[in-house]
């Protein structure tokens, strides 16, 4: 078959100890998964026209990728804290930080590739919210919502939450979900929040009661990085 290659690559924006994060590299079927980390982002070969994204250049592993080679990019990132910059000078880090953050938030935001999670001006792997601000939406969403304790009684200490139950929404799909209404509402919290991935928890003690959420997702469960891995060459198949 002639003409140019899709772009299958698929680049991982993660932490540098972020072992199940490392462990999809290499392991997509059809699709090679490289790594960038907060230390990349201080290797020469960034590039980033807000005019012209489609000419963006990214650093992994201390290659220089072109934009038009990746057909996804899944974030793991919050944002870059002075804990991932051990090679910059102690008394700049902060700055340099907030500095890679904000780049980060720009190039991701204009990327014109699909973006998993895409991010936002409070997080840069997705939706963050206070437990709060989460059952807030769940209730905008005419989902069910657990009740929200601010105070314990005077003088007396606030009993322990029961430990809830967890599901992780990939896609259009939910795991872990203790039936179908758990899952269906999980994943319209999820799409709610315009998020790809998802980590939802209801209360242990009303299965339909939503907690909280987070975008970020257990790649550690070999059942979670197998979904996600194919979830992000799936979208980069698909941007091809």
């Amino acid at each position: 078959m002639g003409g140019a290659s899709r772009p299958r690559r698929i680049l991982v924006l993660a932490n540098a100890w972020d072992a199940a994060a490392h462990g999809l590299a290499g392991e997509a079927d059809g699709a090679d998964v490289v790594i960038a980390t907060p230390r990349d982002l201080s290797r020469v070969g960034w590039r980033y026209w807000l005019d012209t994204p489609g000419d963006t250049l990214t650093v992994a592993g201390g290659e220089i990728l072109p934009a038009t080679q990746i057909g996804c990019v899944l974030t793991r990132l919050s944002g870059v804290s002075e804990a991932d910059l051990p090679h910059i000078a102690g008394e700049d880090r902060a700055y340099v930080a907030a500095e890679m953050t904000a780049f980060l938030l720009a190039l991701l935001a204009g990327f014109e590739r699909p973006v998993v999670n895409r991010p936002t001006p409070s997080c840069l792997c997705g939706p963050h919210r206070s437990d709060a601000g989460w059952r807030r939406m769940a209730i905008e969403l005419g989902l069910r919502a657990a009740p929200l304790s601010l105070t314990a009684a005077c003088g007396q200490p606030r009993e322990p939450e029961p430990d809830p139950n967890i599901v992780t929404v990939v896609g259009k799909t939910a795991f872990g979900a203790e039936g179908p209404a758990q899952a269906k509402a999980a994943v319209a919290l999820a799409r709610g929040a315009d998020a790809d991935l998802l980590t939802v928890a209801f209360a242990s003690n009303d299965p339909g009661a939503i907690l909280r959420a987070h975008p970020h997702v257990d790649l550690t469960d070999a059942g979670t990085a197998l979904a996600v891995r194919d979830y992000c060459a799936h979208m980069a198949e698909t941007a091809a």
